[in-house]
């Protein structure tokens, strides 16, 4: 179930455009309130009921609807900093978008167990009195469930739990569509840069030009391969690491602790690279060289070849976890220069199907049976590592930065002169 939940937002967005489409053509607003309506509906789906023969599929449908919403978030920040940012604030304004987008992440570690923690019916005994029977099935307000061992969870009041978690997601998704509704204009009055005033290529022209650049797929494979399947191995971090004795607990605090870091390092990076521009391409390899070296000495605990102590867990995910996070606008704005002037918004759009793609491919290998888990972490450092060597052959265009540097610089030589 965890699987298939996580499985449907990267089905959508593997097949869907629609909001970036909208983007190009109309606007932001009308993309974005499109985003933001699926995500509250998808929500709202969840809450209806708790009875399990409706309660499945309508979850199912409230996490592909929920999906079809998820391009906009995850690739939509680039297209908000080209139109509301200038050049030297463009790279930062795409990390803060995808920052605020992360702390949400990061957050479901910790509000997760806290809101639907397991609830034992005996809390305190350690040995069972005449009431607790030993059973194969455990009928349950008309719920089944099949179990080998002494019943000991409050399921009825874990239910209730996770209904009151479902409400709070609805809330809030439905308050941020009204504050869409209330405000959020396309564009500024006054473009911030030569280049936001510009007229883009069109939808179709633009596509097919990306589609033969090959400076682009560059980019878009190593971004795709390595951060999908890095964002997939994340969502189901609980499970992989059980299967080495990591407990929830621990597995919920490394991942937001992670999260955490990978915000600072995130909007740290992409400052530092807005003042030394022209430069991405080697931040770019150093965070993935000490990264990938990071992860791997994570993975080589996970089987007792280094020190398995928590130390070197939390210290070794969470360095690594940053220094990969802090690359993806980095990636998305290096996207957009070297394929200007195709619009930012078609440009996200395949980075993001690329990078859905690549987690989907990664989710269905889980499904297999008996597959077990180890394989994730090897998965994981093989797509990093395999971008490495791409990195270095790609040759860095900053065509829309170059326009905005020369059309802003002429006027100063004019008054000069």
């Amino acid at each position: 179930m965890v699987y298939l939940d996580s499985l449907w937002s990267h089905v959508n967005d593997s097949v869907c455009g629609m909001e970036h489409i909208q983007s190009n053509l109309r606007g932001l607003r009308p993309a974005c309130l499109i985003s933001a309506f699926f995500v509250a509906a998808g929500t709202g789906l969840r809450c209806i009921t708790t009875e399990r023969a409706v309660a499945t599929p309508l979850i199912h449908l409230g996490q592909f609807i929920n999906g079809l919403g998820g391009i906009i978030g995850y690739g939509g920040a680039p297209v908000v900093s080209a139109e509301w940012f200038p050049a030297s604030e463009r790279t930062t304004a795409t990390a803060i978008a995808g920052a605020f987008n992360n702390l949400g992440l990061a957050l479901s570690f910790v509000i997760g167990p806290y809101l639907v923690p397991l609830r034992k019916l005996y809390p305190n005994n350690t040995t069972m009195n005449a009431s607790t029977i030993f059973v194969e099935e455990v009928v349950v307000d008309n719920y089944t469930y099949l179990s080998n061992s002494f019943i000991d969870y409050d399921i009825p009041k874990e239910r209730d739990d996770l209904m009151l978690y479902m409400y709070y997601s609805c809330g809030w998704s439905v308050f941020c569509l009204l504050l869409f509704l209330i405000y959020f204009p396309s564009k500024p009055q006054l473009p911030p840069s030569p280049t936001a005033s510009m007229q883009r290529l069109e939808f179709k022209v633009g596509l097919k030009k990306l589609l033969v650049n090959r400076t682009f797929w560059l980019l878009c494979l190593t971004f795709g391969v390595s951060n999908g399947i890095l964002g997939c191995w994340q969502g189901v971090l609980d499970v992989n690491l059980s299967d080495h004795g990591v407990s929830q607990d621990m597995a919920g605090w490394l991942g937001f602790y992670g999260v955490i870091a990978a915000c600072v390092a995130a909007l740290c990076v992409a400052r530092v690279a807005d003042i030394f521009a022209k430069q991405m391409k080697w931040f770019l390899i150093g965070l993935y060289l000490s990264g990938g070296a990071c992860f791997t000495i994570f993975v080589l605990a996970l089987i007792s070849v280094v020190p398995d102590t928590a130390v070197v867990l939390y210290s070794t995910y969470i360095i690594a976890n940053l220094l990969l996070e802090a690359s993806s606008p980095l990636f998305f704005e290096m996207a957009c220069e070297v394929t200007y002037p195709i619009a930012e918004g078609i440009t996200n759009l395949v980075l993001t199907l690329v990078n859905s793609i690549a987690g989907l491919l990664f989710l269905f290998v889980q499904l297999i049976p008996n597959i077990g888990t180890m394989w994730e972490n090897w998965c994981l450092l093989g797509g990093i590592f395999v971008g490495i060597p791409v990195l270095f052959l790609y040759r860095e265009s900053y065509n829309r930065l170059d326009i905005d540097i020369i059309v802003e610089e002429k006027p100063k030589e004019e008054v000069k002169s």
